[in-house]
């Protein structure tokens, strides 16, 4: 009968114990339930806060407000210069 009641007391244990791991895994499970809730909600946040964005018609600015202007803008168009006689452009 004493091995009997060993056997129930190990086995008990092992109830208690695998218990307390589902109870760890449950508790994991609603950590990354929460984490994903998160994520969606700032994903969410973040989309509409784009979609509020305004976008300012005509030309974009530079930090002091000025219009912003191409690097080669020489603001004059070139004269026309002929080539001399007997020479080409190619």
């Amino acid at each position: 009968m004493s091995t009997l009641l060993r056997r129930l007391a190990g086995i008990t244990d092992t109830i208690a114990h695998l218990n307390a791991q589902i109870r760890e895994l449950d508790q994991a499970r609603d950590l990354v339930r929460k984490a994903r809730l998160s994520a969606r909600r700032a994903r969410r946040k973040s989309r509409r806060k784009r979609a509020k964005t305004p976008i300012e018609p005509g030309r974009p600015q530079d930090i002091l407000g000025r219009p912003e202007t191409a690097a080669n803008d020489n603001q004059l168009a070139w004269p026309f210069i002929p080539f001399p006689e007997g020479w080409n452009g190619s």
